[in-house]
């Protein structure tokens, strides 16, 4: 790893063990945009026939990360299913 970016990566963890809560609340809320984001983005990709947007990709991950899930937006292609089926056995969260 490059230093400059280990350095950032050092500081950013002596600044989550000062405060392990505060820490861990960013680590999570971190992960979960994140992973909710890459599986809108994922799920537009895999099945853009049943998902015609990217918004509507971000509407059925964020249903799914918060387990609402309404059933407006649902995959139907062989891909779009899989990439549901990945991001739902994902913890966001960790476990």
């Amino acid at each position: 790893m490059r230093p400059r970016v280990q350095k950032r990566i050092d500081r950013w963890s002596d600044r989550v063990a000062l405060n392990p809560f505060k820490g861990a609340w960013w680590v999570i809320a971190s992960v979960t945009v994140g992973v909710t984001i890459l599986g809108g983005l994922l799920i537009r990709v895999t099945d853009p026939d049943s998902i015609p947007s990217v918004e509507s990709g971000f509407w059925w991950s964020l249903q799914t990360v918060t387990t609402v899930g309404y059933g407006d937006v649902v995959p139907a292609s062989v891909p779009g299913r899989l990439t549901a089926t990945a991001r739902f056995s994902t913890p966001c969260g960790g476990r």
